[in-house]
């Protein structure tokens, strides 16, 4: 009689951990091709992640030094699904001498469903993102040099994410 119960209960364990267990970031990996990005920035062309090559020559000397990333995983909406922050570039618009042909974006993979939830251009190449938590507030801190106060924090607030400039 002991066995049949002994199984049961490591039958509903199993049962409470499988239900319990949250998503890990592998299980929703976004894969952002060129075809991806063809779809979730229409407004710009011939769009990919940013890379350190990209950089000023003065900041890629820096970037390892600083452990500098150009994409980053959070939860700042609290949702408990991690949201893609990534950094990216229009070949187009810096072969055309725009403005604007860098960019920061977030999207969110729910359900098999990839949402885009912000999206900013931007003047000059962010160097490094990376993730601060004071107050209870949680923010993406964006860096435009190493080592310098050029920078911005997105952060999320009344149903939307904000982006704050230094």
């Amino acid at each position: 009689m002991r066995v049949p119960i002994v199984f049961l209960w490591l039958g509903v364990a199993f049962s409470l951990y499988l239900s319990c267990k949250k998503p890990t970031p592998n299980e929703n990996y976004v894969d952002m091709t060129a075809e991806f990005f063809q779809t979730y920035i229409p407004e710009m062309s011939e769009v990919r992640l940013l890379e350190k090559a990209d950089l000023p020559e003065r900041q890629q000397r820096f970037f390892e030094e600083a452990d500098g990333q150009l994409q980053l995983l959070a939860d700042l909406n609290g949702n408990n699904i991690p949201e893609y922050f990534v950094t990216g570039i229009s070949e187009a618009s810096l072969r055309n001498h725009e403005k604007t042909p860098f960019f920061i974006a977030i999207f969110e993979r729910s359900n098999n469903q990839v949402s885009r939830l912000y999206f900013q251009q931007v003047f000059i190449p962010p160097v490094n993102l990376s993730y601060e938590e004071n107050d209870n507030t949680k923010r993406v801190i964006i860096s435009f040099a190493f080592y310098s106060g050029f920078g911005a924090s997105l952060f999320y607030q009344d149903s939307t994410y904000q982006l704050e400039q230094w």
